[in-house]
C-alpha cells in the first residue's frame, strides 16, 4: 500500500556562467567552461512500491514546478545564488506504449531531455521542460494538453535547456507539483528556504474541495556527484482515502448500485440526487448521543514548507478552512458473475476480506484542523442475487458512521477504509431492513481501517465494531 515518488536529476556535464541574466544561465548558446562529457539537466519521475490499489503519479499529477540554483553552502541555496530554474515547469509526456490522452501529457516534440532511456544519465525521460514555456508550447494535437490550456502552461515565457555547472560546488532543486499557473504559484525564499503557497490548495478543485493531491521535495546535489542519476523523493502535503467493499452473505452475490432518496414512510424510491456524481455518498457527520446531524470538519490550508533542513523539511500552515460537502465515490469495477446459469456483469463485490473490491474514486484531504468531533456516515446501496435462483433483494442507502477518531487526518498516510456487508441475528436494528430466513440483514460496517505511511510503508491496523447507521 505504499507509494514512493521519486523525481531524478540525470547528471551531467558542467557549464560556466556566460551571463548575468537568468535566461542565459546555462543556455547551450554559451558553452564556455563546458566539460567534454557536457549533458543537460533531465528530470525522471519513477515510482515504486505501489499496490493495486493504488496509482502512479502521472494518472494524478502530470506536471511539476522546480526551482533550481547554483552556489557553495552545503545547506541549500542562499541569497546571491545564481538562478538555473524559476519555477520551470516539468511536464509529462507520456510512452510509446501509452494513449497520451488518457494522461493528459505534454507533447515532446523537440525536447532534447524527452526519451526512453529510463534511469540513464543521459538526460532522457518522459519528464521535460524546455519548450514548455507559455510562448513555446503551441501544441494544437488534441492527443496531447493543448496550449490553449492555459491552467497547465508555465508561469514563464520561455523555458531553456539547462546544464550542470561544475564552476559550482553545489546544485539546488525545490520541487511541488502540480504546478500551478498564475498568481497563486508557490515562491521560493532562498534567504528563509522556505517554499509557499500562494493560495488555498482548495481553490479549482472539484465540488469537495479535495481531488487534487500536494506534494514537495528538494536535493542538495554536490559537484562530485553531477554526471550522476540524483533521487529526490516527493512528500504528500495530503492525505489519501480510499475505501473497499467485502461480503460474506451465504448463498448471494452482492453487487453495488447507485444512493437514492427513500421515502421511509411510503417505503418508495422518490429521486436520485446523486446520479450524476457517484455511487457512493460519504456524509460528513456528528452523533450527540441520540442521533446524528450533519457536521463541518476543519482542516489546515496555505502551507508553507521550510527546507532549512533539507534531511526534514517541515510544513507550517497559514490558515483553517470549513467544509460541509459530501464526498461522492464512484463505485467498484464491473465484473462478470454466472447467477443460476446467467452471465451478469455489475459491479460485484469481492467475497475476500484479504482482497476488498475497492472504488475507483480517492480523496486527498488536507490534514485535520485540531481537535473535532465530525465523523462520515458512509452510505451505501446494493443488490442481493441469490446463486441458486437468482431472486433478488435491494438495500437502499445503508449507512455506517466512521468514528471521528478515524477521520483526523495526516499528511503523506493513505487512510484504507474497509466495509463489510453482511447478515446477522437481530440486534434491535432497522424494523424495516429485509430478512434472510430469520436473519435480519445488517446492511454494513466498517470493519476495519489501515494508515500507511507512504514514504517508510509502515502500516497501522484497526479493527472497528458494528457501527451501523439506522436511517
Amino acid at each position: 500500500m505504499k507509494k514512493t515518488l521519486y523525481l531524478l536529476l540525470p547528471g551531467l556535464a558542467m557549464m560556466a556562467l556566460a551571463s548575468c541574466s537568468n535566461d542565459d544561465l546555462d543556455s547551450p548558446d554559451s558553452p564556455q567552461g563546458q566539460s567534454s562529457s557536457e549533458k543537460p539537466i533531465g528530470f525522471e519521475y519513477k515510482g515504486s512500491n505501489l499496490s493495486r490499489a493504488d496509482e502512479a503519479l502521472q494518472t494524478e499529477a502530470v506536471n511539476f514546478g522546480v526551482y533550481a540554483y547554483k552556489g557553495t553552502a552545503s545547506t541549500g541555496a542562499s541569497s546571491g545564488d545564481q538562478t538555473v530554474m524559476d519555477n520551470y515547469l516539468v511536464g509529462y509526456g507520456g510512452t510509446a506504449t501509452q494513449a497520451l490522452g488518457t494522461v493528459a501529457g505534454y507533447n515532446p516534440a523537440g525536447a532534447t531531455t524527452y526519451g526512453d532511456a529510463s534511469g540513464s544519465t543521459d538526460g532522457q525521460s518522459y519528464w521535460f521542460y524546455e519548450n514548455l514555456g507559455s510562448s513555446q508550447y503551441t501544441n494544437t494535437d488534441s492527443q496531447y494538453i493543448l496550449a490553449s490550456n492555459t491552467a497547465m502552461m508555465s508561469n514563464n515565457t520561455d523555458q531553456y535547456l539547462k546544464y550542470w555547472d561544475d564552476n559550482y560546488a553545489y546544485s539546488y532543486f525545490y520541487a511541488y507539483a502540480p504546478y500551478i499557473n498564475g498568481s497563486g504559484t508557490p515562491t521560493f525564499d532562498t534567504a528563509t528556504k522556505k517554499l509557499t503557497y500562494g493560495e488555498d490548495l482548495t481553490i479549482g478543485t472539484n465540488r469537495d474541495g479535495y481531488s487534487q493531491q500536494y506534494m514537495y521535495a528538494s536535493a542538495i546535489v554536490p559537484s562530485s556527484k553531477y554526471g550522476s542519476d540524483v533521487a529526490l523523493q516527493f512528500t504528500r502535503l495530503n492525505a489519501k482515502v480510499q475505501i473497499g467493499f467485502y461480503e460474506t452473505i451465504p448463498g448471494y452475490k452482492v453487487y453495488l448500485t447507485p444512493v437514492v432518496t427513500w421515502d421511509r414512510v411510503n417505503k418508495k424510491i422518490t429521486t436520485d440526487p446523486y446520479s450524476t456524481f457517484g455511487d457512493i455518498v460519504a456524509t460528513p457527520a456528528i452523533w450527540d448521543g441520540n442521533s446524528y446531524d450533519k457536521d463541518t470538519y476543519v482542516y489546515q490550508d496555505t502551507p508553507t514548507v521550510d527546507f532549512t533542513d533539507p534531511s526534514a523539511p517541515t510544513v507550517t500552515w497559514a490558515s483553517q478552512s470549513l467544509n460541509n460537502n459530501e464526498w461522492i465515490f464512484n463505485n467498484v469495477p464491473t465484473s462478470s458473475q454466472t447467477i443460476n446459469g446467467t452471465a451478469m456483469t455489475e459491479p460485484w463485490v469481492s467475497e475476500d476480506s484479504a482482497d476488498p473490491s475497492y472504488s475507483t474514486t480517492y480523496y486527498y484531504p488536507l490534514p485535520s484542523g485540531g481537535v473535532t468531533n465530525c465523523g462520515f456516515i458512509y452510505y451505501v446501496s446494493f443488490m442481493l442475487v441469490a446463486e441458486d435462483t437468482g431472486e433478488t433483494i435491494q438495500v437502499y442507502n445503508a449507512g455506517v458512521y466512521v468514528e471521528p477518531s478515524y477521520s483526523q487526518w495526516e499528511s503523506n498516510k493513505l487512510y484504507t477504509y474497509i466495509f463489510k456487508i453482511t447478515a446477522a441475528a437481530p440486534a434491535g436494528g432497522d424494523p424495516d431492513a429485509p430478512t434472510i430466513g430469520t436473519d435480519v440483514l445488517k446492511a454494513i460496517v466498517f470493519d476495519n481501517c489501515t494508515i500507511t505511511d507512504f514514504t517508510t510503508g509502515e502500516t497501522e491496523e484497526f479493527s472497528i465494531g458494528d457501527t451501523t447507521v439506522t436511517n
